[in-house]
Order: C-alpha cells, then structure tokens, then sequence
C-alpha cells in the first residue's frame, strides 16, 4: 500500500474468459488465471482496484454484473471513443475533488 498522501490506484483489464453466471466483477473474472494474478498483485499493493470492463466501463471489484461477450478489439472506433468517454467520465465522478499530482494509476 501507499505511505504518501497519493492514492495510488491499481486497473485490471477484463478478460475474454468469464464465468457464465452473474456475480461480484472479481469473481466473473476469475475464470483467467491470469486476472487472477493481477488481481492478487494489485490488492496487495494499492489502495484502491478498478477493473476496466469493454462493457460496464470502470467497475468496483465488488459490484455485481452479468456475464457478457464484448471486446474493445471487436469494436469500432466510434464505439471506442464512446466507451473511452464513458470510462473518462466515470473516472471524474470518482476522483474530481483530488489533485492530479494526488493520483497515480497504475495499469
């Protein structure tokens, strides 16, 4: 974790394989040993973990979504600059009364 006054947060891509049924983003996921990893890395080493999700956006590893089959890889570009926009927004909402020099992501 971090010992300075930044916040220093950690994003996760979502992955192509998910669990089948609805639950927690973390859980969804986890059928990818390799978000797996990401995930036991970033909790152990920032004060906060999103994961970017081509569908949902900027998701709290906790909060609950349904199974979906969606990729940035598969979209077009308008579709990516919505997504993009989409994420820069939820990005605000979330962190827009701390400084930029208070936040640090890591991805």
């Amino acid at each position: 974790m971090n010992d300075t006054h930044n916040l220093c947060v950690g994003l996760i891509s979502c992955t192509k394989r998910k669990r089948a049924y609805a639950c927690k983003a973390c859980e969804l996921y986890s059928a990818s040993s390799l978000f797996q990893k990401a995930y036991s890395y970033c909790l152990e080493r920032y004060d906060r973990v999103y994961i970017l999700s081509a569908k949902y956006g900027l998701l709290l590893p906790d909060q609950w979504i349904d199974p979906y089959d969606e990729t940035l890889k598969n979209m077009g570009v308008g579709k990516k600059k919505e997504w993009a926009s989409s994420v820069s927004v939820q990005f605000h909402h979330l962190f827009n009364k701390r400084k930029e020099e208070d936040l640090l992501l890591h991805m």
